[in-house]
């Protein structure tokens, strides 16, 4: 096991559930925000939706740790697909396919990091 690895596996799992639900409720509340109120980030749009997503899944993988990645990295993409459906009916905001696929990105990076990381 790696060093990381070991860290990660230390951790008690509260502690990667508090993570995970604390992002999860910063990014759930920054996508649901009319666009007037976004804050002002100079970063490419699909890029923040990636990243966002990458966390997402770096947190709940060990939250999480009863589950697969591909539970996981399902649920996530769902969970991004829902987020964009809503946008929809928020004033200034919109509906996106390309901001759906920058989350599966985000998602999927994730998920590969991970299991890059617990290799040997």
């Amino acid at each position: 096991m790696s060093p990381l690895t070991n860290a990660v596996a230390r951790l008690p799992r509260w502690c990667w559930l508090l993570l995970f639900w604390c992002a999860w409720c910063a990014a759930t509340a920054v996508m649901l925000l009319p666009a007037s109120q976004l804050p002002t980030v100079n970063i490419w749009d699909k890029a923040e939706h990636a990243g966002t997503f990458a966390v997402l899944m770096l947190l709940a993988a060990p939250a999480y740790r009863h589950c697969t990645l591909e539970i996981i990295a399902a649920l996530l993409v769902v969970y991004g697909a829902t987020i964009e459906s809503i946008q929809h009916f928020i004033p200034s905001r919109s509906f996106s396919l390309l901001d759906i696929v920058a989350d599966s990105v985000g998602v999927i990076a994730g998920a590969l990091l991970l299991r890059r990381i617990k290799q040997p």
